[in-house]
């Protein structure tokens, strides 16, 4: 979603330079601008990857403010991330007695 918002944002400012160059006479000038124009006009693949490289960057923020949290209160976060194993040290047992 943010993706397709930034392409029509790009999209509408190039149609306004296409418009510009149209009413000055500038043929190569508009010609470069279609170029470009047609490169916003993303497939449907090229639109889900561009999701998808978002979406990933918003996880790695929200994780990085999560990080950041634990700091601020004191704890280790690489602690969270390991499960808490038991005990595995011998017991020793008197027997027969």
């Amino acid at each position: 979603m943010l993706i397709e918002l930034i392409c029509r944002e790009n999209a509408a400012n190039l149609h306004n330079e296409l418009f510009k160059a149209a009413l000055t006479g500038e043929r190569d000038k508009s010609k470069d601008i279609k170029e470009r124009l047609a490169k916003y006009r993303a497939t449907d693949s090229e639109r889900l990857r561009c999701e998808s490289l978002v979406k990933a960057m918003l996880e790695v923020r929200e994780a990085l403010s999560k990080y950041r949290m634990f700091l601020r209160l004191g704890i280790q976060p690489h602690s969270l991330s390991q499960p808490r194993r038991p005990e595995t040290s011998p017991r020793i047992v008197a027997v027969g007695q």
